[in-house]
């Protein structure tokens, strides 16, 4: 074999495997810029803005189950994994379960005469309400799935209280007054599916 050949063969290899090395320690670079350009994004402070305009905003845990949504309006119940039917548009806050069960929310309607309520709900129905109507009556109510219900109002006639055991009234406060038919609360959580426990 030729000598001269034989140099310029090794010549030719020492070349390859200085920019073979040249390129490994580049990738490397390459590797270690972005790992800490990584853990800056990590450490950055989050981002804070003065205002934000959407007609949702939804936050998900970390299953990617809904679990609070805020929207105007908002979308229809879910309950037991089915849609329910709402009885008016609402706008507001509504959380869920684990399940994806609507379980309370704050809201109020679109129309003025809705009023406003905060409300705390078992599957498929308010088990507790807090709520202010257009103008001069509020009400706090506690019930439970038998129509066993304690219920706190005031309005432009008065203040009552009224007791239901199985949905029929037992007691009025005063016992002079007669129930405040015109004060209503909030529009009720939907009926639960068939079969769904209530």
């Amino acid at each position: 074999m030729d000598d001269g050949s034989l140099e310029q063969r090794l010549m030719k290899l020492e070349r390859r495997n200085r920019l073979l090395t040249a390129g490994l320690v580049a990738t490397a670079a390459l590797g270690l810029i972005a790992a800490a350009s990584a853990g800056a994004d990590l450490d950055r402070s989050p981002q804070v803005f003065d205002k934000i305009i959407a007609r949702e905003i939804v936050v998900i845990d970390p299953n990617g189950r809904e679990r609070v949504v805020i929207a105007a309006p908002l979308p229809e119940p879910r309950l037991a994994g089915s849609l329910s039917k709402r009885g008016e548009a609402l706008s507001g806050i509504l959380l869920f379960d684990g399940e994806g069960n609507e379980r309370g929310g704050y809201v109020t309607g679109d129309d003025p005469s809705s009023g406003i309520s905060l409300t705390l709900d078992e599957i498929g129905r308010m088990a507790v309400s807090l709520w202010a109507g257009e103008r001069g009556s509020s009400g706090l109510r506690f019930g439970n799935q038998d129509g066993n219900s304690v219920d706190l109002q005031v309005n432009p006639a008065g203040t009552f209280m009224t007791l239901r055991e199985k949905g029929q009234i037992t007691a009025v406060l005063p016992a002079s007054a007669t129930p405040p038919a015109a004060a209503s609360p909030p529009p009720p959580a939907p009926a639960a599916p068939a079969g769904t426990p209530q």
